[in-house]
């Protein structure tokens, strides 16, 4: 691989002098190729690198450990020196992407979010999120230059140099159109697309070597899967389309904001929208500094410094990507808590709804385009999930491609088993989490590739897209129900939404009516759900009072026995 990455260089190398009459000439061109060359040839060697002293760590290490001799006689002991070398494998990766940056960063960033990988390249990779550095306005204006024909500084009538956010793939300037209006620029790195050509090549190399050392590697599908993302996040046009949709689809629901897109000032990598009070790609500070007051999703402390209420921000959020999923079938793919803003109404401002707040949604980049089928297979899992209707579960799962797996569906996306004897809502019991994890590592790895493999494109980025919705809410302090009971209401609605050809969403009274009543019929299942459980925990308590109580007795008639000398306290047992 690097041998091909030099032959290519000299190649390009050779190509960047050409000799003519008047002397020597440099074509600028060829010189931009060679210098992509020598910084892919760099690049791909750290790769390498790092990828071959991983694979011997992990090798000699199994070896050092008799790690297949401790993974039966000391199960603990084996999980201990498993998570030391996934550590330092971690750490080495971490280290990578901070020295090449650009998509490795983004590739550091997508694998902190796959609940599939071990623990700690999912907690060690998390720090990337805020990694990304800004390039100089010299650097970034040259895309304006190759996009328009000339500097942004002749575009905008002000264009502020120092980017306001910045990303791994691109950074946001504050600028102001000839027409007064305030506006963000997000401008694409130069040679971005060159460079990941490059890198997803290594990227893929590696993966297929990693397979090749280690047989039973259940990761191969992550970078088609990120190549396939990055693809769609390189194109700002796309993403603009993406906004549109969005803020249309949303059109009935003004809580939510989505900046409006300035085509006469965009190209596949330059991006004009609407500078909304508050709008931020990942930079909260940044846009601190510009005398604003903008809040993540997590951001708990200033949600409730502005007046506002966590659980209605979380009940929101929810609702939002509800929607998304299961009626529109057009899905935010990276609603991280930079492209979720909360946006706090000034004092006495009057609006239709109860709530004094808006969600603003950033970054539209990557979107999922669900096939109508996928959308309706994926409302009839959930009201099957809502209903506790185990052979709906295995049905629709089927259909969506986990096979027999389905079972591990309730678990997955409401935090209990079919057969929890826990509260709708509520989390799994401990005996419970103990059953189900010794039930899932006796799935074998070739049997989980095969599924992760084998899963739906749709399905794959609605089960990450709602594990990100899922911290969200719990760091705003929603339990599961609050979740529960709105995909369940959104389910069912989406049952009752068909897509036309034109893409538009239209219904029918009939099914409007069915759906109506499926929805009425699901929400008094789950409230006479609770109201037994809520039953047999008054139950409960009365009897732990009384046993209480009749201890309490006990104690005391056995303390004026003593004390009128009738027991002692070998007798004291016969009170018990």
């Amino acid at each position: 691989m690097v041998g091909a990455l030099v032959l290519g260089s000299l190649g390009a190398g050779g190509a960047a002098v050409a000799v003519t009459d008047g002397g020597l000439k440099t074509d600028s061109r060829h010189v931009k190729r060679l210098v992509l060359s020598a910084d892919g040839i760099v690049r791909s060697s750290r790769a390498v690198g790092t990828f071959a002293i991983n694979s011997i760590d992990y090798k000699v290490s199994a070896v050092a450990n008799s790690l297949d001799r401790l993974k039966k006689e000391a199960p603990a002991e084996y999980a201990r020196i498993r998570s030391e070398i996934h550590q330092r494998s971690a750490d080495r990766i971490l280290r990578l992407c901070e020295a090449n940056r650009g998509i490795y960063i983004k590739a550091g960033q997508f694998i902190a979010t796959l609940q599939q990988l071990p623990r700690e390249y999912r907690t060690t990779l998390t720090v990337l999120q805020d990694q990304a550095r800004g390039r100089p306005f010299n650097v970034i204006d040259r895309v304006f230059k190759e996009e328009f024909g000339k500097s942004a500084k002749e575009i905008f009538v002000h264009f502020e140099e120092e980017a306001i956010a910045a990303a791994s793939l691109a950074q946001v300037h504050r600028a102001t159109l000839p027409s007064g209006q305030e506006v963000a620029v997000k401008v694409q790195y130069p040679r971005l697309e060159e460079q990941v050509a490059t890198d997803i090549s290594t990227m893929g190399f590696l993966s297929r070597a990693v397979k090749w050392v280690f047989p039973n590697y259940q990761f191969s599908w992550i970078v088609p899967q990120f190549q396939e993302n990055l693809q769609q996040q390189l194109d700002f046009e796309k993403e603009g389309r993406n906004a549109e949709i969005t803020a249309e689809n949303f059109a009935h629901k003004e809580e939510v904001k989505v900046p409006k897109i300035l085509w006469d000032y965009t190209t596949r990598r330059v991006l004009t929208m609407e500078f909304m009070n508050g709008c931020k790609i990942d930079d909260l500070e940044g846009i601190k500094k510009q005398g604003l007051n903008p809040l993540e999703i997590d951001d708990l402390e200033g949600i409730k410094k502005q007046g506002l209420n966590p659980l209605e921000v979380a009940a929101l959020l929810v609702e939002v990507f509800a929607e998304m999923v299961f009626c529109h079938g057009h899905l935010h793919g990276d609603p991280h808590p930079g492209n979720v803003l909360i946006q706090a109404h000034a004092p006495g401002a009057t609006r239709k709804g109860h709530r004094n707040f808006d969600i603003v949604l950033l970054d539209h980049g990557l979107y999922r385009e669900m096939d109508d089928s996928f959308r309706n297979d994926f409302c009839q899992l959930w009201r099957s999930l809502i209903l506790s209707d185990m052979g709906g579960v295995q049905r629709w799962g089927e259909r969506l491609g986990v096979g027999e797996y389905s079972r591990f569906l309730p678990a997955l996306f409401t935090a209990r088993p079919f057969q929890s004897k826990t509260r709708w809502g509520q989390r799994m019991s401990p005996e419970e989490e103990k059953s189900l994890r010794k039930e899932i590592k006796a799935i074998s790895p070739q049997d989980l590739t095969a599924v992760v493999e084998g899963l739906p494109k749709d399905m794959f980025l609605v089960m990450r897209t709602d594990n990100l919705i899922r911290q969200h809410i719990t760091a705003l302090g929603a339990t599961p129900k609050l979740r529960l009971q709105i995909n369940g209401r959104f389910a069912v609605a989406g049952l009752a939404v068909r897509h036309s050809e034109e893409g538009h969403l239209t219904s029918n009274l009939a099914a409007y009516l069915r759906a109506q009543l499926d929805l009425a019929h699901l929400l008094l299942r789950i409230r006479a759900w609770e109201i037994t459980q809520e039953i047999m925990d008054i139950v409960a308590r009365i009897k732990h009072y009384l046993d209480w109580e009749y201890l309490r007795w006990r104690q005391a008639l056995f303390s004026v026995l003593m004390s009128l000398n009738l027991a002692d306290h070998n007798s004291r047992m016969l009170l018990y």
